[in-house]
């Protein structure tokens, strides 16, 4: 999601089909990740209403509640990233693991695996405690 919220604009389903065939042979274990990920972009804006611009500020409404997972040193998307997204999400829960890392998910927290675990098993987020 992050990179889908990076351009306004996202070319077509077919665009993006069009030169994969020509990624796959070049980057075979990658390129199913990669080659498509703006088709993935295209589905997330299909279950969201269009961002409501008010003043500064964007939000998206999103269908059902969504769980954004971030550490506090994340070498590769910085956690004021994930508070952006999370404060721009209506609907979202942020979940942070303070330490290194690119997920917080299986990194021996019971308290964010917990979280994450019940988001999956429930499609819900629980309140904070």
């Amino acid at each position: 999601m992050v990179n889908c919220l990076d351009w306004r604009e996202s070319p077509s389903n077919d665009t993006i089909r069009a030169p994969a065939h020509n990624f796959l042979q070049s980057f075979p274990v990658f390129s199913p990740y990669v080659a498509f990920h703006g088709i993935r972009c295209n589905l997330l804006k299909q279950v969201t209403n269009p961002p409501k611009v008010e003043s500064h500020k964007t939000s998206f409404n999103i269908v059902a509640p969504s769980l954004i997972i971030s550490t506090t040193h994340n070498p590769a998307a910085p956690h004021e990233w994930a508070k952006g997204i999370a404060i721009y999400t209506a609907g979202s829960r942020l979940i942070t693991l303070k330490g290194e890392g690119h997920t917080g998910y299986g990194r021996r927290a019971a308290c964010v695996d917990e979280a994450i675990n019940g988001y999956q098993l429930t499609g819900t987020t629980q309140a904070k405690a």
